[in-house]
């Protein structure tokens, strides 16, 4: 189980500890961050096409 205010770090790999299935939510933000994303309330438009 995770924890509040666990913290994890990653870029292209889902970082070790972290359940399969959060990752699979949440990966394309990580990337997007990792690569210089300024502002994910306009990129939730781009990842959802």
């Amino acid at each position: 189980m995770m924890k509040e205010a666990q913290t994890f770090y990653a870029d292209y790999a889902k970082p070790e500890g972290l359940c399969d299935e959060a990752w699979k939510a949440i990966y394309q933000y990580v990337f997007a961050l990792a690569h210089g994303a300024g502002n994910l309330k306009k990129m939730r438009v781009w990842l959802a096409q």
